[in-house]
């Protein structure tokens, strides 16, 4: 038998084949061959005697088998990679979802995490970059103000939204949850007042300026003004609070303690003198001085010179914020050529119902007894923040020590006139008095008896000399028994 070779797949095949039985490639005119070889039979000849008539089978079944595998093979593949691709877009767009997001913000709010935060808020405004540290004012806002933290709550209230923030792996949307920002416009009533922002210095600003300070995102911010001068160290601290914010700006007004002094002198000519140091200031040239504190500090004084000599007024111990007008008298008198302290108002002191004596007093030593009773009053001004206040009234305020003791009483009237009573073991020693003018008395006592007196005219009477003046006795009676009587 005659053979060939399949020239697709090299596979030996009889002659007279079609088509080639591995791969099924017809061959080309075998069918001429074919149909002449069934011409002869049928004319009567006779076919060769090697003739072998065979049955071509045109399709290669395990050809067809394999084929069949391959393209069930490509579709399963298919199949997969489709759901695979449809599974990723699906859990893509879900990742990416206002829903996804939004449940995430509440859980970080839940758990107090700033880090989860981070990646899925923004800023209203440009020019805030988000960061751990930026958002813990948020967190803290929220959960003090916050009754119900969650994002559905504070869209509500207008403290955030929603927005898309562009694509997600080129084919999501992605979207991010924005919080609101401010401007604290900050005002204050010192110039040179500098600004703290929890607790990191943002400026400096002056009196009566509004300057503007951020953006920060809503939260909870603590501000402190703090003001530094040549007698003074002034500071005070404010929550800005933007729960009722309608702009982007929120006006903080601090205002720090006006502690100035108004200082008037019978020497206007004379300077002024700040713990010993001359401060080159006339008293008649001073408005206001300050700020000052008052806690005992600090002690001024008026200096002059007359025919030659350098004459110092009284001393005077700042210890009272109620007290700031202030009185520097010179004392031209032969036994004091230095002056006569005067007292600030004050403290306190045990009250008692006070009896006046007729105790010889003739030999006290006046001047002695006062250094006592300014000394005295100086180290109860020194603890007066320390006592317990007692108002009984817009107008009337008592001081108690830790013992029940009433150190001190401050008397007020129609806003004129001010009172200041201090008692040591039971015994009135001090009165001091002021008015709006301002007119001031003062008033020293030994033993429930006045030993001295200085008048609104600044003349001093001692108790000896009092004894021949009715004014004098007048005024003693009346501070110590009618006063006394009426605030105990």
């Amino acid at each position: 038998m005659d053979f060939k070779f399949c020239t697709e797949c090299g596979t030996k095949v009889p002659k007279h084949f079609r088509v080639c039985s591995n791969c099924g490639k017809q061959f080309a005119n075998v069918q001429d061959s074919y149909d002449q070889r069934q011409d002869g039979i049928a004319m009567g000849g006779i076919s060769s005697p090697n003739y072998q008539e065979t049955t071509v089978n045109p399709v290669n079944t395990h050809s067809f088998k394999k084929s069949s595998r391959t393209k069930k093979a490509s579709l399963i593949i298919g199949g997969i990679l489709a759901i695979f691709l449809l599974g990723g877009y699906y859990l893509g767009s879900t990742l990416t979802s206002k829903q996804k997001v939004i449940q995430k913000f509440d859980e970080a709010l839940k758990e107090k995490d700033a880090s989860m935060l981070v990646g899925i808020v923004d800023s209203t405004d440009p020019n805030i970059k988000i960061s751990e540290e930026k958002l813990f004012p948020f967190i803290s806002y929220i959960e003090e103000n916050a009754q119900n933290p969650t994002f559905s709550a504070l869209e509500k209230a207008g403290l955030v939204n929603i927005h898309p923030s562009g694509k997600k792996w080129l084919l999501f949307d992605n979207y991010k949850i924005n919080i609101n920002s401010f401007y604290p416009v900050i005002s204050t009533n010192y110039d040179g007042t500098e600004i703290y922002i929890n607790k990191k210095r943002v400026g400096k600003i002056n009196r009566g300026e509004g300057k503007t300070f951020g953006p920060y995102l809503i939260g909870e911010y603590k501000l402190k003004a703090l003001y530094k001068g040549k007698y003074a160290t002034l500071d005070k601290e404010e929550v800005i609070d933007p729960k009722n914010i309608n702009s982007k700006e929120i006006e903080v007004k601090v205002t720090l303690p006006e502690n100035y002094l108004s200082i008037y002198s019978d020497e206007n000519e004379a300077y002024l003198f700040v713990n010993g140091k001359n401060t080159n200031q006339r008293i008649g040239e001073i408005d206001q001085f300050g700020p000052v504190v008052f806690d005992g500090s600090i002690t001024i004084h008026a200096e002059t010179e007359i025919n030659g000599n350098v004459i110092k007024s009284n001393e005077i111990t700042l210890v009272d914020e109620d007290f700031t007008k202030v009185g520097l008298i010179f004392d031209y008198q032969e036994d004091n050529p230095a002056g006569s302290e005067v007292v600030t108002a004050g403290d306190d002191r045990e009250s008692s119902e006070v009896v006046t004596t007729e105790e010889d007093l003739s030999s006290l030593n006046v001047e002695d007894e006062v250094k006592v009773i300014r000394a005295e009053y100086k180290s109860i001004n020194k603890v007066h923040k320390n006592y317990n206040v007692n108002k009984l009234g817009a107008s009337f305020t008592q001081y108690i020590n830790d013992n029940g003791i009433i150190k001190k009483i401050v008397k007020k009237e129609n806003g004129v006139t001010t009172e200041y009573y201090f008692w040591d073991d039971g015994s009135l020693f001090f009165i001091f008095t002021t008015t709006a003018k301002p007119l001031e008395n003062r008033y020293y006592f030994k033993d429930n008896q006045m030993i001295r007196w200085i008048d609104s005219d600044k003349r001093t009477i001692d108790i000896n000399s009092g004894k021949v003046n009715q004014e004098y006795r007048e005024w003693e009676n009346f501070w110590v028994n009618q006063i006394l009587s009426s605030i105990d």
